[in-house]
This record gives C-alpha cells, structure tokens and sequence, in this order.
C-alpha cells in the first residue's frame, strides 16, 4: 500500500467516526499538556527551591542550633548548655575543609530607632566578619563587619535593604545612629551604620523578608 492510500484510509475513517477520533484527539492534547505542565512545575519548584538555598549561604551547608529545652519523661527540662565563639573556633581549628564557621546569635523582632522618631521590628543578627562573604550576601553601601569590630565589641550595625528604608527612607544611613532596645524595659542601646547590605527578598520557607535585618559584632 502506498503511503498516500493510507493517508487517505486514515481519513476516511477519521471522518466516518468523528465525535470518537475528535475524543481521542483531546484527550491526547490533554495528556500532553499535563505531562509538560507538570515538567514546568517540577522545573519551577526546582529553580525556586535552588534561589531559596543560595539566599542562605549555598547547599554545601549545615546547622547546630541551641536547644533550649527539652522534654524528659513527659516534662519540659530548659537546659544550661549553649554554644559559645570557643566551639566555632574549635571547629575552625579541627576542620581545615570547613570554609566557614559562621556563628550566629539573633532576636526576632527587635524595636529599633533612630533619632527622627522613626522604626522598625526586625531581625537582630550577632555575627562575624565572615558572615557575609559565607552567606553570600553582598554590601550594597558601606562595609560589613571587620575582625576589629569583632575583637573590640564595637557599637557598629549593618543594616538589611529594607530596614535601611524603613528607618531613613531614601536617605543614605552611613555613619547615623540608630537605638535597640533588646527588652521592653531596657535602656537603649546605640550603633551606628557602617553599612547597607543588598536585597535578598523573601524567606519563603517562614514568610519573612530576608532584608529587614540588623547584623551587629556577636560579641558586641
């Protein structure tokens, strides 16, 4: 049978039974479209759960975090224990592979203002001077934290995009002071901005915005 006589019996009959070939028709579309649909998805979810993990440091990473209770024989127990700028260091020295040791003390939420009567709640992060080089957050303006601010406990803040906008607008916040009162009832404490770090959008695993934040030395 030559090919053009089965194109044409593959006609006829097509047009013989029409609602039954257009049925099979659509739903072949339809599978295709959801198989390629569910491939971007996949795709999507993939690029956004990569973009996730390099707004936090990259996957080549892990976490200890400092419990500070436990539940024994059906009771919570707070525990004593905590880490402390010697374990990281212990670390540092025990591991010559590790890149970074990255510690880190924070508060969530914190009130902080500056002298125009102007504030914001956000994240108080304690850190070193590695800290944004191994989270791969970059200076916008200013500089980040450096060892000697570290060493000395300097009164220096570095402040997340959007909390630098929500404490002076469009203004630049270099060398301003800002204050931040860690409890309700505690006097103030004031830093000054030494710098403002680049945007990194939404934490999408806690639904918070990654640059309203405020990185301070950890020993300060």
């Amino acid at each position: 049978m030559k090919c053009r006589d089965a194109i044409t019996t593959g006609i006829s009959h097509l047009a013989q039974n029409g609602l039954r070939a257009g049925l099979s028709i659509l739903g072949i579309l339809i599978g295709i479209a959801s198989v390629l649909c569910m491939m971007a998805i996949g795709d999507g979810a993939k690029l956004l759960v990569a973009d996730q993990v390099d707004k936090l440091g990259g996957a080549n990473q892990f976490q200890f975090t400092t419990r500070y209770s436990i539940i024994r024989r059906g009771r919570r127990v707070w525990t004593k224990e905590r880490f402390n700028l010697g374990d990281a260091h212990a670390i540092e020295a025990a591991c010559p592979g590790v890149l970074y040791v990255l510690p880190k003390n924070e508060r969530y939420r914190m009130l902080i203002t500056n002298r125009q009567g102007r504030e914001t709640r956000a994240f108080l992060e304690g850190v070193t001077a590695d800290y944004a080089t191994g989270m791969q957050w970059h200076i916008q303006e200013g500089r980040f934290l450096t060892e000697n601010d570290i060493d000395h406990a300097l009164q220096v803040c570095v402040l997340g995009s959007e909390a630098a906008t929500d404490l002076f607008g469009i203004d630049s916040p270099l060398g301003r002071e800002v204050k931040v009162r860690y409890y309700w009832r505690q006097v103030p404490i004031r830093f000054r901005v030494v710098g403002v770090m680049m945007p990194r959008g939404l934490n999408l695993r806690w639904g918070w915005s990654l640059d309203n934040a405020m990185a301070i030395p950890i020993t300060t």
